[in-house]
């Protein structure tokens, strides 16, 4: 799934194409077509070509499916807090960290939090490359977003006690 018409080398419109998601959530794809995405892993660059990809405007993120994968012919693992992506020939095309999935799991809790429960052993399973990048998560970005910016308008006051302003 994409999110970005312009990533389309091919693309056909769509309508009513209903998908379903996580929780029983349900959206419409606008469209669907091929990719090209491009890769360096490993010293090499390789170009992966995806195709019947569906277009969907509001996700909020691009999505690979693993099934999809396996289905080509592709393989995974998961490994020491990377995920690996191997074509049919044994070599590996795309990798990348996990950090940001276990960052999800304990419900988008701190870097610094995972990194205590790495170091001193907490939890058992919990295997990472602790040298890979932690990238701003948005989801944890917008939670904290508490009010939205004020608009740019101005009031002048031309009387004592026109105006008042209180702390509750």
């Amino acid at each position: 799934m994409s999110n970005c018409q312009d990533a389309f080398t091919t693309f056909k419109p769509s309508e009513n194409t209903l998908v379903g998601g996580i929780r029983g959530i349900k959206t419409h794809a606008a469209g669907r077509g091929t990719i090209s995405l491009e890769s360096n892993c490993n010293g090499r660059k390789y170009t992966l070509t995806l195709q019947d990809v569906l277009y969907i405007p509001g996700n909020k993120n691009n999505l690979i499916s693993l099934r999809c994968w396996e289905a080509v012919g592709g393989e995974y693992a998961a490994r020491k807090g990377m995920l690996t992506l191997t074509m049919e020939n044994g070599h590996p095309v795309v990798q990348g960290p996990q950090i940001q999935k276990w960052h999800r799991q304990f419900g988008h809790v701190g870097y610094t939090r995972l990194q205590r429960l790495y170091d001193q052993h907490l939890v058992n399973g919990f295997d990472v490359d602790t040298n890979t990048l932690k990238p701003n998560c948005v989801t944890c970005t917008e939670g904290k977003l508490t009010v939205k910016p004020f608009d740019q308008s101005s009031m002048c006051m031309k009387e004592v006690r026109q105006l008042t302003h209180i702390d509750l």
